[in-house]
């Protein structure tokens, strides 16, 4: 038995009736919906990059805020790292005396005496950076049981005493000079704070005796006061003129210490 499907036909007129009640698609609405699209996407990045410009305006200001905080530590008589000597675990032996900085110069002494260049070849930075965290850690640290090179022990002694309060203030250093240029150092060593001047005395006297030693290592007193002047006196160089005597003068004065240290330090006749 067969089906016969009916097909209803429209008339014209009803199809394009219908036809007519759909949206034609036009070219222009495309591109305005891609530059609509494409302007957000602008925005979100100019939004993105603003926020790393702003960010990175930040982190200029505060590397300019830290500059002026260094400086003007510095130019008070304190290093950034703000490390004040009486504020140091004090040596058994000596009680003006940080624990830190002796253990340091008896090592190098009972160590380092035949040592090429000490105080002046710098020590392996990574066991620089073992050092100073193991003497944060300890100040009685055994530097033995490191097996540390001794040029990594001097480097640590040298950036302490250059990131502690100056051994000779800022306020004595023009005095200083010109005690210099007379021969008359010692007026102006005896104007210095009690325990300063002990640990300037400690360390001098432990310069004299590896200068002593110069035919082992190559360093003299002359090559020591060289190395170490910019340490133990640290010139405010604010002119020209400041800077042109404060480079020639303090390696003299550093060496005329070494040399006669028992002239200034130990009541003995200048020799």
């Amino acid at each position: 038995m067969g089906c016969t499907a009916s097909v209803q036909v429209l008339p014209y007129s009803t199809i394009k009736k219908t036809n007519s009640n759909q949206q034609p698609v036009n070219p222009d609405d495309n591109n305005l919906q891609q530059e609509n699209q494409q302007s957000k996407d602008n925005n979100v990045n100019e939004s993105k990059d603003n926020k790393v410009t702003e960010q990175e305006r930040r982190q200029r200001e505060q590397q300019k805020q830290q500059k002026k905080t260094t400086k003007k530590s510095r130019s008070s008589g304190t290093s950034e790292g703000g490390i004040r000597l009486a504020e140091c675990s004090m040596s058994s032996n000596n009680p003006s005396l940080p624990q830190f900085i002796e253990t340091c110069v008896e090592y190098i002494e009972a160590e380092g005496m035949n040592t090429e260049g000490i105080y002046r070849i710098p020590g392996n930075k990574a066991q620089v950076d073992l050092l100073q965290n193991k003497f944060q850690e300890d100040p009685n640290l055994d530097i033995l049981s490191l097996e540390i090179q001794v040029n990594a022990v001097a480097t640590v002694l040298k950036t302490f005493l250059k990131e502690s309060e100056p051994l000779i203030p800022f306020s004595l250093h023009d005095e200083l000079l010109e005690a210099a240029e007379k021969k008359n150092e010692e007026g102006v060593l005896q104007k210095l704070h009690p325990l300063n001047w002990e640990v300037l005395k400690y360390f001098i006297t432990h310069l004299n005796r590896v200068s002593k030693q110069k035919e082992n290592h190559n360093m003299d007193s002359r090559n020591l006061a060289l190395c170490l002047w910019p340490t133990i006196i640290r010139i405010d160089f604010s002119s020209y003129d400041k800077m042109a005597q404060g480079t020639r003068i303090p390696p003299e004065i550093v060496q005329t210490l070494i040399d006669q240290y028992g002239f200034f330090f130990h009541g003995e006749n200048e020799v």
